[in-house]
Parts: structure tokens; sequence; C-alpha cells
């Protein structure tokens, strides 16, 4: 019998893969402040507010105007993508937030169309490659909106993520007076990408720096009602201590 002799073959598809390129964007240095604070000054916390489980918002985040400082080539046309991370570590009460000290947890919350590409309010959690903030803009200095180091037609100056809000949470009732010194509380990340992909992890340089700072008072508050009785034990000292008129009895000290 003869047998039709096996041939294989090796197919080969030869396809054109476009990569996209990506890299870091950080805050123009000459624009000044990187950092947007939320500043609670001399704030008084009532006796009704002041119980486990109680939220109030802090105050509007200070902030300035920046320009991008992309790694991009100058002319490049690029999109801009973001990540939002925690920079406290240790997780508070539920998810979402981050012990600030021993009585007050803190949570961020990004607000909607506050970044660029943010769609709804985001809560500032531990994040990963889904939780990228992409816009679908595309910048370039031939459109006037450069954001590569070299380009001088620039985009901006602009002052995202200045409508961040910050819940604080009381885990622990506390008196008197604390001060809460600047702390950062997030940090809002920002790189570049030329085509469809997604940057990696380690394009995305620092923004914006997220922080709060100030000082919160509980007033302290006894009142006692008409009627009451106090009893106040003095202790016990032998009539026989009473030796010298006008002083203390033996071996008492006050």
């Amino acid at each position: 019998m003869k047998r039709a002799p096996l041939i294989t073959g090796l197919l080969l598809i030869s396809t054109s893969c476009a990569y996209a390129s990506s890299g870091g964007c950080g805050a123009d240095s000459t624009s000044g402040a990187t950092n947007y604070s939320s500043v609670v000054d001399d704030v008084t916390v009532n006796q009704t507010d002041n119980v486990t489980g109680r939220e109030f918002t802090s105050a509007t985040l200070s902030s300035t105007n920046w320009q991008y400082a992309c790694t991009c080539s100058a002319g490049k046309a690029v999109k801009l993508v973001y990540m939002v991370s925690p920079v406290l570590t240790t997780t508070g009460h539920q998810a979402g937030y981050y012990k600030l000290n021993d009585s007050l947890d803190i949570k961020t919350t990004l607000q909607a169309n506050d970044i660029p590409g943010l769609t709804t309010d985001q809560v500032v959690s531990v994040n990963t490659r889904f939780t990228q903030i992409k816009s679908s803009t595309v910048y370039s200095a031939a459109t006037q909106t450069g954001v590569c180091q070299g380009d001088t037609s620039r985009y901006g100056p602009v002052n995202i993520g200045a409508n961040t809000t910050f819940t604080l949470y009381v885990t622990k009732p506390f008196l008197g007076s604390m001060t809460i010194p600047k702390t950062d509380i997030a940090v809002i990340k920002g790189a570049w990408v030329d085509g469809m992909g997604s940057p990696s992890t380690g394009d995305f340089h620092d923004l914006v720096k997220l922080s709060i700072q100030g000082n919160l008072t509980a007033p302290q508050s006894c009142k006692i009602n008409q009627g009451d009785v106090i009893k106040v034990n003095f202790g016990f000292i032998n009539g026989q201590k009473f030796t010298t008129r006008n002083a203390m009895p033996d071996g008492f000290t006050p």
C-alpha cells in the first residue's frame, strides 16, 4: 500500500505590532507647590460629635496651579494616565479608611471630573493597574496642549485634585487639644502613553501630594444637677496625730 508522504508545514503569519511607549509625568518644578493641604485650624469638636462612629469632613484643600512635565520628547502626542495611591499604610475601621492617629481614621474621596478621565467619585484605596484613571484627550504642542518637556505651547496650568475631600472618623473620643502634624494622606501620580497600552506601575511619577494638618479641641464639660449628692472620701486621720495647734497632723503629707 502506497502511503502519501506526511508533510508538516509551519505556517508563519507576519503581523505588524505597534507597541506603545510610556513614561512618567511630574509637576513642573517652576510652578511652586505640588502639595495640597487641608488645614483643620483651631476646630472645636463639640460633645455630641466627639463619640465613636461620628464622621465629619475636613476643610477644603489649599492649592496652587502647576504644569505637566512629562518625560516624552518635545512635540510628541500623548495621552495622560493617573493613579492615586494612599500614603498611610495602616488600614482603618473599614475599607477606604486609614489610621491617622489613635483617635481618628481618615478617608480620601476624589471628586468626579476633578481629574481628567474620572467620571465618578472614587475613594482612594490600594491601587492596581485596573484602577488607573485614563483620559481620552490627546495632548500635543501642535494643538497648544503640550505636556512633554521642551514643548513651548503647553497645556495648563492646572490644579487637578484640588477638590479632594477628607472624611475624619472618630474611633476613640478624646479630651483637650489634639495636634495633627502635616501628614501626607494620598498622592496623585501621572504617566503618559502614546498608544493603546497602559503605563507600568514604575512609569508613574508624583504630581500632587494631598495632606492634612491642624488642631482639634474637645472641651471637657461637667454639669452637676441641683440636688445631686457628691461623696468625697477624705480618708481617716487618728485624733492622736493632732499634737500641735495650727499645724498638720504628725506624719501627714497633703
